[in-house]
């Protein structure tokens, strides 16, 4: 959409390396930093500099209250000499695409630039331009994942300049580095959030459940559930039966660590929350996360300890596995910069003739030397891995056919050996200042983050296998504003095995616990949970539920509220267990001991 009155070709070379050397700088410090806005301000210097603008900006999009597509500097440089206050009013406001500037947004969103004298430009489009001091404006849009997301432009308050086809070319590359760095950060950012979430799931998930009793200045194990056997092979008995089975059995420098730290001292009444290792009956070393909370009677004196155990084992070797790869790979990725090239097109065609340029980090980023690839349209093939070649071919063929973008994710086999994962621009301009049609195409390694999708992928299956395989109810509540209501979003499958409910009835009939929690104890579980939703504290309350069969269940009920990165509220994290048959044992006791004393004073003697 650039109008070829604001174009030209007449770049001094020192201005061609300029821009060329702007593009490189661009590359390394947008894909090498963690966030690309850390970056921005030196790169709009850099490439501010290099074309000689006045003013150098990024735009980032957004929706307003009314859905309309907004548009805001969010990062911009001004040359020496030219006033930064003149347009200080812009930046960082958001303001509607559609009040002067809808043929703007259309083009963009089309994937076109702007290159213009403002004098060139229809009336309604100048008024603010000329505020500002702008004579020519050149504008390339950026788009991540698909969408548009804004634009990188260059400003000119001094002349009326016709942009050359270098100073396009450099937007459009520092554009399309934008895009990739900007898209990375996204993909980074997701992956951190699913490992915090798994992380924080599986080391409250009490997959044992044990208790430990002082008695005398000592503690001994008073109840183990059946699920140790899964873990370590043994059966419940052995540990009740025997006090010092379960030290016994953990790893000596684990051992040695945790009586440093006084770990089993019967007189520290703190909490605990540690990982060791244990040998379970097989010969093997389990890894398992173990909590213990201490919980007292009525009269303040410690009762019993509360333990929550599960294996950890797949998650210790995962997080070393992952440790070694990032390992391996570090330098790796931190070496492979970014490619720009341009391929010859054929007169009278949309045809490749063969690579004219390619930039030097090409042999950084493939192995394979500049010479391989320069006026050679068919090298790619070498390269190419055998099971890409086709989509590739078939990729470049439907572009060549009409000229239409291409983008496309492959691998390419190194001199080396080594695979690497490279995501692929390119895009036709056609007769830019006079110059014959080209493609202008970008090259990036994109291996780590295709890396962290498998990760990703790879986390959230062993997520939901552990939520599913867990002996126990687990669900998850979204907390609404900043009181005491929340969604609940999640139920899991076991609660169609122990209260024979479908777990879509939670989900999908708001209210639907309080039908079938039991009558006598819905007032303090909803006095209990209105409390600890408003504080923030952990949820832990022991309630009756009606099966649907009508039968009575006890539950433990226990809920920790997860936080973001922010320490904002995310999602309450929640897990019932089945408690009926130690309630019901609890009841016989009582029942006992009530027939007891009955009888006791009953009797015509006196028992001492």
């Amino acid at each position: 959409m650039a109008d070829t009155a604001a174009r030209s070709d007449q770049t001094p070379a020192f201005r061609r390396e300029a821009i060329l050397e702007a593009v490189a700088y661009t590359a390394e410090r947008l894909l090498l930093t963690p966030d690309w806005r850390e970056a921005a301000d030196a790169v709009l210097a850099r490439l501010g500099d290099a074309t000689g603008a006045s003013r150098c900006f990024i735009m980032e999009n957004s929706t307003g209250p009314g859905d309309e597509l907004l548009g805001a500097v969010v990062f911009k440089w001004d040359a020496p000499g030219v006033d930064p206050r003149i347009s200080a009013n812009s930046y960082l406001l958001a303001s509607p695409w559609n009040e002067f500037y809808q043929r703007w947004a259309e083009a963009h969103g089309r994937g076109e630039a702007i290159a213009s004298l403002v004098r060139d430009l229809p009336p309604a489009e100048r008024p603010e331009l000329e505020r500002q001091g702008t004579l020519s404006i050149l504008e390339y849009p950026v788009f991540v994942g698909g969408e548009w997301w804004g634009c990188v432009g260059l400003d000119d308050c001094l002349t009326e300049r016709a942009w050359s086809a270098a100073d396009i070319d450099g937007v459009r590359a520092a554009a399309t580095v934008l895009a990739a760095a900007i898209q990375r950060r996204r993909s980074d950012e997701q992956l951190r959030e699913a490992e915090e979430r798994y992380r924080a799931f599986v080391e409250q998930i009490p997959a044992v459940t044990y208790t430990d009793i002082p008695v005398d200045g000592r503690i001994r194990m008073g109840f183990v559930s059946p699920q140790i056997s899964e873990v370590l092979g043994y059966e419940p008995e052995r540990f009740t039966q025997d006090p010092a089975m379960w030290v016994s059995l953990i790893h000596p420098e684990d051992r040695a660590r945790l009586d440093i730290n006084t770990a089993f001292d019967p007189l520290d009444e703190s909490p605990f929350d540690d990982e060791y290792r244990m040998k379970a009956a097989d010969g093997r070393w389990v890894w398992v996360h173990d909590t213990s909370t201490p919980v007292r009677g009525p009269d303040g004196h410690i009762s019993y300890y509360l333990g929550f155990m599960i294996d950890i084992s797949e998650r210790k070797t995962a997080e070393d596995r992952l440790r070694r790869t990032e390992d391996r790979f570090r330098v790796l990725v931190e070496k492979m910069p970014a490619v720009t090239y341009t391929h010859l097109v054929r007169e009278g065609a949309t045809r490749v003739g063969g690579m004219d340029y390619v930039s030097p980090q090409v042999e950084i980023l493939t192995g394979y030397p500049v010479g391989s690839w320069l006026g050679r349209p068919h090298f790619y093939k070498e390269v190419v891995h055998p099971d890409d070649l086709k989509p590739l071919d078939d990729a470049i063929d439907a572009s060549e056919a009409d000229g239409s973008p291409m983008a496309i994710d492959y691998r390419i086999l190194r001199p080396d050996g080594a695979l690497v994962w490279v995501h692929e621009e390119a895009l036709l301009i056609r007769s830019v200042a006079g110059r014959p049609p080209y493609w202008q195409g970008f090259m990036q390694d994109i291996t780590d983050s295709r890396l962290a999708a498998e990760q990703l992928a790879t986390a959230e299956e062993r997520f939901r296998l552990l939520v599913e395989r867990t002996p126990a109810i687990t669900y998850q509540e979204v907390p609404i504003g900043t009181g005491a209501d929340s969604t609940l979003t999640y139920v899991s499958p076991q609660v169609k095995a122990i209260l024979g409910y479908d777990p879509e009835l939670w989900s999908s009939s708001p209210g639907f616990w309080t039908q079938v929690t039991h009558p006598d104890d819905l007032e303090a579980v909803m006095e209990l949970g209105t409390a600890t939703t408003l504080s923030g504290e952990p949820y832990r309350q022991d309630y009756r539920m009606i099966a649907a069969d009508g039968h009575v269940v006890w539950f433990h009920d226990e809920s920790h509220l997860l936080r973001d990165s922010d320490g904002a509220p995310l999602v309450w994290q929640g897990v019932m267990l089945d408690i009926t048959e130690r309630k019901e044992a609890e009841e016989r006791l009582r029942e006992a001991e009530e027939r007891y004393r009955a009888l006791v004073e009953h009797i015509p003697a006196i028992i001492y």
